[in-house]
């Protein structure tokens, strides 16, 4: 048995949401159709979360490659809290606009990660430091 994870579960309340819209005649099949590529989108971030969770172990890291991994986070950390504002803004209840912006957040954050680690890594193997 596998566990569902958030992003699956927004996925499913994406399609839901377009699936109601789409039969109420509140929006139109080019409308629906956008909804549901944000529905896998979100689907592909869990996936990408859950290596990242598997992958990001700091054993054996060297001291640049801890470094560039904080900066990292520090920059996803960034640009999550500099985008929020916007996302408060288009309305109180959770849409895809706002799902979308949290799988463009985490996506943002396992990328700078992820040229963190290995930008230090590489400082790490030219300094021989481990």
């Amino acid at each position: 048995m596998t566990a569902t994870s958030f992003f699956e579960i927004g996925g499913e309340l994406i399609e839901l949401q377009s699936d109601y819209q789409y039969q109420t005649g509140q929006i139109d099949i080019k409308k629906r159709k956008q909804q549901q590529e944000i529905s896998r989108h979100v689907k592909s971030i869990g996936k990408d979360v859950e290596k990242m969770s598997t992958s990001s172990s700091s054993n054996g890291w060297g001291p640049a490659e801890k470094v560039g991994y904080g900066l990292g986070v520090a920059a996803g950390a960034t640009f999550a809290i500099a985008t929020f504002p916007v996302v408060v803004a288009d309305s109180p209840m959770i849409g895809p606009a706002d799902l979308a912006w949290f799988a463009a957040s985490t996506r943002f954050m396992q990328k700078s990660t992820t040229l963190g680690r290995k930008s230090g890594e590489f400082v790490d193997d030219k300094m021989g430091w481990n």
